[in-house]
């Protein structure tokens, strides 16, 4: 039986390969992150590899609420 593990949200901030990143956009369970202070760090990976950033979700600060979101 599926259930929610997290939910990953564009401008959500998340964690991935040691950086702070926020989300770009979100594909078919793949999402574009960018590093957060360096441009020109930019990944397309699955977003079963994110991790929502803690201090992000406890500052409010969690996605955009509902213009694109993924579940798993």
């Amino acid at each position: 039986m599926p259930y929610v593990v997290c939910m990953i949200q564009i401008n959500a901030i998340v964690l991935f390969g040691g950086f702070s990143c926020v989300v770009e956009s979100l594909t078919d369970g793949v999402a574009v992150v960018r590093a957060r202070g360096y441009s020109s760090r930019i990944w397309s990976v699955p977003v079963t590899d994110l991790v929502l950033c803690p201090l992000s979700l406890a500052q409010g600060r969690n996605g955009d609420g509902g213009k694109g979101a993924f579940i798993w």
